[in-house]
């Protein structure tokens, strides 16, 4: 049970007419229709099949791809299925109520309140969201081998055996429904036209996602839940009213999504939510839409839209394949693996497509062997080779990129200064205010430490969100803003940018609630070699200062006699040269604290090297930092 504060608190963010008319509302409404819908006689689950045609173009051109979804789908029948975008065993036959991590069980009988939560559900969601399903599905219709059919239709089936309505974790909130019914269609498309999907197999799958659907249309994120939860739901219902023909559905769904586009996806192309692995998801479920909806298609806001999220995210990749961990990461995913392409990089090929730019799309978009199912790689065909530049500024996310030049390479420094998160819960940003990160020819030198977990309240969902945490800096021990809980912020503070000059500079400013004044200038020097780094602190009184330089697992990390921290990889290394009068020291794995920490994927953190400078300073100070990178010999 949460304590009262907090109650009082989200109640407050949410405001009366969202209590009143939508949590009462629903309350009231769940009292009076306490049972399941009643499903129409006449319901009927239509798809488009993937045809034999389209299966046999794929085996020729992506032929790494077909080995990869056959290999996966036979660790799956042997009970190891994709969870967070790596491999975890589970008991086979599923019990879909047991977490596959802790192996702890959730309750089955009753309806599960997750304000009482006290550990994380968000493995047993990730097992029930059945990302990896298609994969087997996929399977069988590449190598005929029916084990792979069964396995998929079995999982359904259980599943829906197992989960009547309301009842356990996975019926407590849209969205998990929501994402669980997108897999079912990728099956069924697959299955479909096939003799692996009999009739009353298909009546079963309709009724259960009629139910699902049902309480995502009368439970959605709204008010101040309306985040990319919202655009899971809205997916949800297009997709699925589309398939079961209820219109009322499919028209909610893309009514949503048109209104959500400009708000969750900032005209710049960046995040409302700051986190670019949500911008991810969220655009994920606008490529899978706009394939069963014209109105989205044709919808200009969203072709802007997608164009400016190709431009921000290609200038945040991160060696080669991953965007920068900016915000939070909760491992989910939406499009099936479909082959080892990188993700985000399928998704800027696809909005490349959405938009019409097709100078947005990666240089190697003819290996997106996940991109040919989504429908528009046509659509880059014919249109010579060249391929945008990468974009510097993006005001209203508030990052901006600096690129260097060394003699075998640039070297790119990614500067935050923007808002935290979307108002009013921010729950999915950070406290990382005029961070840096920085990278030579895509490989990462000073990185974003990553998420791990939301829950429980141990400590580590406050560090990995915490400013020790980025690269940046912490005044008297105190995060830039305020949390109560895993999501809830009750005291921001944003930062801005006040002076940009392209390829030269940039600085931004951060006014905190206790009177704190931070001022991070950033300039390239040494004939674009090396990053000057500035931060001019004001408060009155005496203050400890800390500097905080984050360095990837991947490195070779060591601080010289005087106190430089030396970050080699295979083809650089970096000097962060720390500001002059600090005390200096190297952190790994620190678990006191905590500090040196990095967190590849959910549920996952692991040991990484963090420099930190200290000085204890009267009124204000300045401390200089220098970023020197050079290619490693040979």
């Amino acid at each position: 049970m949460r304590p009262l504060h907090w109650y009082w608190r989200r109640g407050r963010a949410m405001g009366l007419r969202e209590l009143v008319v939508s949590h009462a509302g629903r309350r009231l409404r769940d009292a009076v229709r306490p049972g399941p819908p009643r499903v129409p006689v006449s319901l009927s689950l239509g798809v488009e099949a993937v045809s034999a045609a389209s299966i046999r173009e794929f085996k020729d051109k992506y032929p790494e791809a077909v080995a990869q979804t056959v290999a996966t789908a036979e660790q799956a029948v042997d009970g190891v299925v994709r969870l967070f975008g790596r491999p975890h065993p589970v008991s086979m036959p599923i019990d879909w109520h047991t977490d596959p991590i802790t192996r702890d069980t959730w309750p089955r009988n009753t309806r599960v309140d997750l304000m009482s939560v006290s550990h994380d559900p968000r493995p047993v969601w990730e097992l029930n969201r059945h990302h990896w399903l298609p994969d087997l599905a996929f399977a069988y219709r590449l190598t005929g081998d029916e084990r792979f059919a069964r396995e998929a239709l079995c999982c359904i089936e259980s599943w829906i055996e197992q989960n009547p309505w309301r009842l356990g974790i996975n019926w407590t909130g849209p969205t998990e429904l929501a994402l669980r019914e997108i897999s079912w269609l990728w099956v069924i498309r697959l299955l479909e036209a096939t003799a692996m999907l009999p009739e009353a197999a298909r009546h079963r799958i309709a009724a259960s996602m009629y139910c699902q659907s049902a309480f995502v249309a009368d439970h959605l994120s709204v008010g101040s839940s309306a985040n990319n939860h919202l655009v899971a739901e809205a997916a949800g219902l297009l997709l699925a009213g589309h398939a079961l023909g209820i219109e009322r559905w499919r028209l909610l769904g893309e009514t949503v999504l048109a209104q959500q586009v400009g708000r969750l996806v900032c005209e710049d192309g960046t995040g409302a939510e700051q986190s670019v692995a949500y911008l991810v998801q969220t655009l994920e479920y606008y490529l899978l839409s706009v394939k069963v909806s014209s109105r989205l298609e044709g919808d200009p806001i969203l072709k802007q839209r997608c164009a400016a999220a190709a431009r921000f995210l290609s200038a945040a990749i991160v060696d080669g394949t991953a965007p920068a961990a900016i915000g939070d990461d909760d491992g989910g995913e939406v499009l099936p693996a479909m082959g080892s392409y990188p993700r985000v990089a399928s998704v800027i090929n696809g909005l490349a497509a959405i938009s019409g730019d097709c100078e947005l799309r990666r240089p190697n978009w003819r290996d997106d062997s996940r991109l040919f199912w989504l429908g528009p790689a046509e659509q880059l065909r014919g249109h010579g080779s060249r391929v945008a530049g990468v974009a510097e500024s993006f005001p209203a996310g508030g990052y901006y990129r600096l690129e260097g030049h060394q003699p075998d390479g640039n070297i790119a420094l990614l500067f935050d200064c923007g808002p935290l998160g979307l108002a009013p819960l921010a729950g999915h940003a950070h406290c990382d205010a005029l961070s840096v990160m920085l990278w030579q020819d895509g490989a990462e030198l000073l990185t974003d430490s990553g998420t791990f977990t939301y829950w429980p309240d141990d400590g580590w969902r406050s560090y990995f969100r915490g400013t020790a945490a980025h690269s940046t800096v912490r005044v008297d021990g105190a995060d830039q803003s305020v949390y109560d809980g895993p999501f809830l912020v009750v005291r921001r503070t944003d930062a801005r940018c006040i002076d940009w000059k392209p390829g030269e500079a940039v600085a931004g400013e951060l006014r905190m609630a206790n009177g704190v004044r931070h001022r991070r200038s950033v300039k390239l020097v040494q004939g674009g070699k090396a990053f000057e780094i500035a931060d001019e602190i004001e408060a009155r009184g005496t203050h400890l200062a800390e500097v905080f330089f984050h360095a990837p697992p991947s490195s070779d990390v060591r601080i010289d006699a005087a106190g430089r921290m030396l970050v080699a990889r295979k083809a650089c290394s970096l000097t962060v040269c720390p500001p002059a009068g600090c005390q200096t020291q190297l952190y790994f794995g620190n678990t006191v604290l905590p500090l040196g920490w990095f967190s590849r994927g959910y549920g996952e953190r692991h040991p990484c090297f963090t420099l930190v400078s200290r000085i204890q300073f009267k009124d204000a100070v300045t401390l200089v930092s220098v970023l020197e990178t050079v290619p490693c010999a040979g």
